[in-house]
């Protein structure tokens, strides 16, 4: 390319131009390039403007249908006929309503019941005869009960096996002493007792159904030996490991 006078190069030199002429050419050209440029760029413009506006008119034309559509919806359900309601007095208004006194959530846990003296306490459980009674007279936890009838030299699991072996089932001394069944059969097997399945002591001597079966012989007169039934019988000398024809089942 061939240079201009100025010292700058001629965008692209035309044969037959004079300097004056080729320069001016250039100068033409970069207005040229540059209203080219101007013009792409205002068409961009015009072009984000113009779909912006289309945008907006179709989210204007849906909100203005939805709007027509609930003002239809509440002609309709304003023209039906409405339906008798019962009366409701509840709930009640705030006004009407009882304050509720503010609590705090953080309140002191109660004070624990000092245990009673151990003279007092022997005579208060020979009284009642119960761990239920006992702990409700001092207002005592059960845990704390059985350590004050400790102190007072009382053991109270002795004490329910005794009753235990005396004839009253697991049932009457939960009902009497307030822990479950479960529990008052653990109570007692803590005193070296065997407490059978059921929780509950056998009505029957098992040794006595065993014994006369071995001189006998017969199921029968075994059942008969401790009042139960043939089929009571037969069961027991199963749990011995014997058979109903009087010999083991090892054998």
């Amino acid at each position: 390319m061939a240079k201009r006078k100025s010292g700058t190069t001629f965008l692209r030199r035309l044969p037959g131009l004079s300097d004056a002429q080729q320069q001016a050419l250039d100068e033409a050209r970069e207005v040229e390039s540059i209203a080219l440029a101007t013009a792409r760029a205002a068409r961009v413009t015009i072009d984000e403007l113009e779909g912006l506006g289309l945008r907006s008119d179709n989210i204007l034309e849906k909100l203005a249908s939805e709007a027509r559509a609930h003002r239809l919806e509440i002609q309709r359900i304003s023209t039906q006929t409405p339906q008798p309601r019962g009366r409701q007095d509840y709930p009640r208004k705030a006004s009407r309503m009882l304050p509720v006194p503010e609590r705090s959530i953080f309140l002191p846990p109660p004070p624990v019941p000092p245990l009673p003296d151990p003279l007092e306490a022997r005579a208060v459980y020979q009284l009642v005869r119960s761990l239920h009674g006992f702990a409700a007279t001092f207002g005592l936890a059960r845990g704390r009960a059985i350590k004050a009838l400790k102190i007072a030299g009382i053991d109270i699991y002795e004490d329910i096996a005794r009753e235990w072996e005396a004839g009253c089932d697991t049932r009457e001394l939960s009902r009497r002493h307030g822990p479950g069944r479960d529990t008052i059969a653990r109570w007692i097997r803590k005193t070296g007792r065997t407490v059978l399945p059921r929780n509950s002591n056998w009505r029957y001597d098992e040794a006595l159904i065993a014994e006369t079966f071995d001189k006998a012989g017969s199921v029968n007169k075994a059942a008969e030996a401790a009042g139960v039934s043939w089929t009571t019988a037969g069961a027991v000398l199963s749990r011995y490991g014997i058979g109903c024809d009087g010999r083991s089942r090892g054998r």
